[in-house]
């Protein structure tokens, strides 16, 4: 039987406690808006700077709320009390199936917005055109409809798929993670990058 509960002396992978977590975090962010500018250098035509941030701080913020939900989510699942995964481990698998099964959720709405912008002439839900000049309202607008999008797919991911199989999921994950217990930080960065 795996034990949930580290042994004496013996350190848990966590998500945010600690300045190692916190260090892993920012990295991750770091990683995220470096990626982001390379990706901007290297786009022909280049889109002007006004138009690259509505586009990327669109992406960043609903990003960053589904990062904060997985993280939330991990540490909930990891805590109940029949759980032997750790939240390290609950991290990485919740991301995966989400990124499967989100994917489906995102698309369709993709689609449906798509239908909508044509039918009923919502040129402001027309992703990433803001107007001529921009206008932050409608990065505003499209900004917190994406951000809803992302929150309803990641809550959907987990009561339709995660939950009903978090004690098959469980069981399957806990072995995953045996191998990395002893090694707390490498396992952070592992289920981070």
């Amino acid at each position: 039987m795996i034990s949930k509960l580290p042994q004496a002396g013996e350190e848990e992978c966590k998500l945010v406690e600690g300045s190692f977590a916190l260090f892993v975090q920012g990295c991750l962010a770091a990683g995220a808006v470096g990626t982001l500018l390379f990706k901007r250098w290297q786009e022909r035509p280049r889109r002007s700077w006004t138009i690259w941030l509505m586009d990327s701080s669109k992406q960043g913020f609903a990003m960053g709320l589904q990062h904060l939900a997985n993280l939330l989510l991990a540490m909930l699942f990891s805590e109940a009390a029949s759980t032997k995964a750790g939240a390290c481990i609950w991290y990485i698998t919740n991301v995966f199936i989400a990124t499967v099964c989100g994917l489906v959720i995102v698309a369709s709405y993709m689609k449906l917005q798509a239908l909508a912008v044509e039918r009923f002439g919502w040129q402001w839900l027309r992703s990433g055109e803001y107007g001529d000049p921009p206008a932050w309202s409608v990065w505003l607008a499209q900004m917190l409809v994406w951000s809803a999008v992302c929150c309803v797919e990641k809550l959907l991911t987990a009561a339709v798929v995660i939950m009903p199989l978090r004690g098959l999921i469980d069981e399957l994950i806990a072995p995953l993670e045996r191998p990395l217990k002893p090694y707390p930080k490498a396992e952070l960065v592992l289920v981070m990058v």
